[in-house]
């Protein structure tokens, strides 16, 4: 019998979906399917989802959350069948897949455009309730919302008809086909039916479905519309929900017998041929690390890997990177003939607190969970792992001593400096603080700073380099230059910036590391690329990330290969 938090495969045996089960002790009351919404979305609520699950378990439910088929961890899609249908046929399976466990009461609940798929499936499954919250009215609302977040972050398209959200893209005809889908005129099943709103939404209950009840919650902007850093567990919410799915659930009088499945294989496309490339197998395993660290390994089925690569997400982003780009890229390293690991950290993802936010993103522990997972890697495969990070996570690869453990590191879009982590947020806070740039965005103190402020930027310009490092040797400034010469004495850097980060690089002189490194020969790279977004949300960025880490994958087996020649 389940008990507890289990990561597992579930769904079409070629198409699974990533899903976490949240188990009670014993019996349970039923299930609740979880169903998740899209791209920044559902990295901003994950934490949430995660905790909502911990309640429903402690409740007698067996709570069920997963990422449809194309998203985050789930296997790509049936290319043979159009998106709704993949979406479809994934809810369909692991609906299927409860009952056939001894589920008799499937719940669903779905939030945001998670919650206008459920209820368009809801009629076809005969379940016990359903639960929608804060859906969205139909998917032309949706994508003209995503658009217009892509187009404020100042993100651009690739020239193609694609759609492209934060984090994700969806074909022109998959667009379309979403577009056309609506909450109003659904069939919905004679179920008990509950609504959640955000509130200030309309004021006619009539205007929303839910025969057991519109609630509004003034939740819902601190969840969704801000960074997965700062978005904030609705804590009220998350207990009416609860409380909701105890008076209808019943007795707790069902044995649950699921046998979880780690292993899952399906195929991916192989890298850099566009939508028509050969399809390559790859295998991944849920596994777990020495001090409880969780991870997804992602293998090639026909041959022994020659190559790692750890990924470790920044912030408190999930395992899956920022919205599911590690995973790709991880399968592009399997398809060529290399072996992934991404993990979650203490604190994050699937090992995230009960806190109703997560920890600051530059944790000193995190520097453990770093060199656990690369000695892991190291012993499974063999040989040193190459780091692959984004922002903060590039800081805990790099700092001493885990540069040692790492072949190389790619990097992009760091931001931290210091060798104390816990010195880092007031140096980041520095880093992105225009009051020390001019109008131009050129180091010296911007219009209207304090004094204190311009005699801070007039030491960082005019004080000598020398004693700038010895500064920050003494850790009485953020001096990127001392800090990146000694991480690339451990370890090859490169480190690739999108120009707002290169920005904050220069102003604290870091260019100096690398006039060093071009002076000395130093095993250090900095690329200025302007593909590249801070939050690697944009369709270029992804692209750009994916390629820099497939460049450089291949250009250490070549150099390998002349090595051992």
């Amino acid at each position: 019998m389940l008990r507890g938090n289990i990561t597992t495969w579930m769904g079409r045996p070629d198409f699974p979906v990533l899903a976490h089960l949240h188990a009670p002790q014993g019996p349970v009351k039923g299930a609740v399917v979880l169903c998740p919404p899209l791209g920044r979305e559902q990295v901003a609520s994950y934490r949430t989802l995660r905790q909502l699950g911990d309640a429903l378990a402690r409740n007698g439910l067996l709570a069920v959350r997963f990422t449809w088929t194309g998203q985050s961890d789930s296997a790509p899609m049936d290319p043979s069948l159009n998106l709704l249908d993949n979406w479809r046929a994934d809810l369909a399976a692991v609906v299927e897949q409860l009952r056939g466990a001894g589920v008799e009461r499937v719940h669903l609940a779905g939030l945001r455009l998670g919650a206008l798929l459920a209820a368009a499936q809801a009629a076809e499954l005969d379940i016990a309730s359903l639960l929608l919250w804060d859906a969205v009215p139909s998917g032309r609302h949706f994508l003209r919302y995503e658009q217009a977040m892509y187009a404020s972050d100042g993100l651009s398209g690739d020239g193609s008809e694609d759609f492209h959200g934060l984090g994700y893209t969806l074909r022109k005809a998959d667009g379309e086909e979403l577009r056309a889908l609506k909450l109003k005129g659904l069939t919905l099943p004679e179920v008990p039916t509950a609504t959640i709103v955000r509130a200030g939404g309309a004021s006619d209950p009539g205007a929303y479905p839910g025969n057991d009840g519109v609630w509004s919650s003034d939740e819902q902007i601190a969840m969704l519309e801000t960074s997965s850093m700062t978005a904030a567990v609705p804590t009220r919410t998350v207990a009416a929900i609860t409380s909701w799915y105890s008076s209808i659930a019943g007795e707790a009088d069902q044995e649950l017998h699921l046998e979880p499945r780690p292993v899952a294989e399906f195929h991916v496309p192989a890298p850099g041929q566009g939508r028509h490339a050969a399809m390559v197998r790859v295998r991944e395993s849920v596994v777990e690390l020495s001090t409880g660290l969780l991870g997804i390994l992602t293998e090639p089925v026909d041959q022994e890997p020659d190559q790692s690569v750890l990924y470790v997400a920044a912030s408190s982003e999930p395992l899956d990177g920022p919205s599911g780009l590690w995973a790709i890229s991880a399968r592009e390293v399997a398809a060529l003939g290399g072996c992934g690991l991404r993990v979650d950290k203490h604190g994050t993802g699937e090992l995230g607190g009960p806190l109703p936010t997560d920890p600051m993103p530059y944790m000193p522990a995190f520097v453990d969970d770093v060199a656990t997972a690369a000695r892991w890697l190291a012993a499974h495969t063999g040989t040193k792992p190459i780091g692959v990070g984004m922002c903060s996570s590039v800081y805990f690869e790099i700092v001493r001593p885990n540069g040692l453990l790492f072949s190389k590191v790619v990097g992009i879009n760091l931001l931290a400096f210091d060798r104390n982590p816990a010195d880092i947020p007031d140096e980041v806070a520095m880093a992105t603080d225009p009051s020390h740039l001019d109008h131009t965005g050129e180091e010296g103190a911007a219009p209207g700073a304090t004094r204190k402020q311009r005699l801070r930027a007039g030491l960082k310009t005019n004080m000598p380099q020398p004693l700038w490092r010895t500064l920050g040797r003494l850790g009485k400034a953020h001096a990127p230059d001392d800090f990146l010469r000694e991480a690339a004495l451990d370890t090859e850097l490169v480190l690739a910036f999108s120009p707002e980060d290169f920005g904050a690089l220069a102003a604290q002189r870091g260019e100096a590391a690398i006039a060093w490194a071009r002076r000395t020969g130093a095993p250090f790279q900095a690329i200025v690329d302007p593909e590249l977004d801070h939050a690697l949300f944009g369709v270029r960025a992804r692209r750009r990330s994916c390629q820099l880490i497939r460049d450089e994958l291949l250009r250490s087996r070549r150099l390998r290969a002349t090595l051992g020649s």
